[in-house]
């Protein structure tokens, strides 16, 4: 019984954590008015968002002959760039698509407009049928397993993971 008052501090210390275990469990079975979400609430618009391009100037010295490329149309120096063969006829570079993965669809018993669930470019975007974000990435139609996805004029569909 030396160590009463000791015995007495860690009691205390145990029922603090046990009370907070106890709060805690309670407040996340007990629903509260707040955290519900209202289905008349506006949800915001996604802003369109054009995606950053730069370009990269090549004016760094050549590891294997020594020299240093000096950009077109710079005074001073030669052009160490080799001159490529012109093509007569080069065909239009599309951008690549961004990676879109249709999770699946939210509707309303009353409604017929669905509310499709993406990730695009791992973003979790909500949409509807007609909407438009990022680049022009447009929702044409969703279906149950899939979504018709119109970009830079090429349409594609994609189906439900």
């Amino acid at each position: 019984m030396k160590n009463k008052g000791l015995t007495y501090a860690l009691v205390i210390v145990v029922g603090v954590i046990w009370y907070n275990v106890y709060h805690r469990v309670v407040t996340s079975l007990t629903s509260d008015a707040s955290n519900i979400v209202s289905d008349f609430q506006e949800r915001q618009s996604v802003f369109l968002m054009d995606r950053d391009t730069f370009l990269l100037h090549a004016n760094y010295r050549d590891p294997f002959s020594g020299a240093k490329q000096v950009p077109i149309g710079s005074e001073g120096g030669t052009n160490m760039r080799r001159k490529l063969p012109v093509k007569k006829s080069q065909p239009m570079l599309m951008e690549p698509w961004p990676d879109i993965r249709y999770k699946g669809q939210l509707r309303k018993t009353s409604s017929n407009n669905p509310l499709a669930i993406l990730s695009i470019d791992g973003i979790l975007l909500q949409m509807r049928s007609g909407e438009r974000v990022f680049d022009g990435i447009t929702i044409q139609a969703i279906g149950r397993d899939s979504v018709v996805v119109l970009y830079q004029r090429e349409l594609r569909v994609f189906h439900r993971e």
